[in-house]
Order: structure tokens, then C-alpha cells, then sequence
């Protein structure tokens, strides 16, 4: 009995490459710019561009109007960066509470919103949970 190997050491070295660190890393590298939702100069500089923005989620809400729901990353709501869910992405997003106090990455337009800057979620796959923020945190005033 002859084993053919080859077919079965092609496909375990896909399989490798499909789940290195490195490859998803990979899929990570995107051209799409990385900011902390802390760094307003940086967000402000993007505004009406795709970025990701990453951050620690302080608080959720649901919006005045529309039924939107909020995460906010700022520990003003009403100021800083937030994500405006829509309610087209609800089903896929889930309950926003579980956002509540995690880092977060919100891919998508930046927008200028009365005295925040936000990014409308209409799909689940522009949000993300991550495990540490890729992004730098904005320098702090002295």
C-alpha cells in the first residue's frame, strides 16, 4: 500500500498559514488608518475619511431620536468619539450593553457631530472586540 503524502502536507500547510498569529495579522494590515478614540487632534484630521478608531468603551446609550443606540468613548457623553448603531445593524451587533467597559474597533466614515465625532455603524462587521487596543493613546496635557 502506497500513502500519497502530498496531498495531505499541502494541506496541512495551508491550514498552518490560515491559523499562524501571522496570518491574521496579515488580514489585520489593511491601509485603512488606526486611531485611538482618545487623540481628537488625529480624529479631527480624518474627519470624512474611512478609519478605525479603537478605545475603551465607557458607556452605552440609546439616542434621542430614532431609536440609535451609542456607545460612548468618551467619559462625557455628548463629547469625544462615538459609535452611532443603527438600527439596520442591531440583530448582528447584539445588545450594546456587552460593549460596555471593553476595547472596541469601529471601522467606517468619520463624521463631525455636533460637538463629537462619530462613526455610523450600519453593518456588524464594523465593530470589533478586541483583546488590546492596536492603536497609541493621545499624549495627555500637562
Amino acid at each position: 500500500m502506497k500513502l500519497h503524502l502530498r496531498p495531505f502536507i499541502a494541506l496541512l500547510a495551508a491550514a498552518t498559514l490560515v491559523t499562524t498569529p501571522g496570518a491574521l495579522l496579515a488580514a489585520d494590515k489593511s491601509k485603512t488608518p488606526v486611531i485611538n478614540s482618545s487623540d481628537r487632534k488625529a480624529l479631527a484630521a480624518k474627519i470624512g475619511k474611512t478609519v478605525s478608531v479603537e478605545g475603551l468603551v465607557q458607556s452605552t446609550a440609546k439616542g434621542p431620536k430614532d431609536g440609535i443606540r451609542l456607545l460612548n468613548f468618551s467619559s462625557k457623553p455628548g463629547t469625544g468619539f462615538v459609535a452611532a448603531v443603527f438600527p439596520v445593524a442591531y440583530k448582528k451587533v447584539g445588545p450594546i450593553q456587552n460593549y460596555e467597559a471593553k476595547n472596541v474597533r469601529v471601522t467606517g466614515t468619520l463624521e463631525k457631530y455636533k460637538k463629537q465625532t462619530q462613526i455610523k455603524v450600519l453593518k456588524a462587521s464594523q465593530i470589533q472586540l478586541l483583546a488590546t487596543p492596536k492603536a497609541t493613546p493621545a499624549k495627555k496635557k500637562n
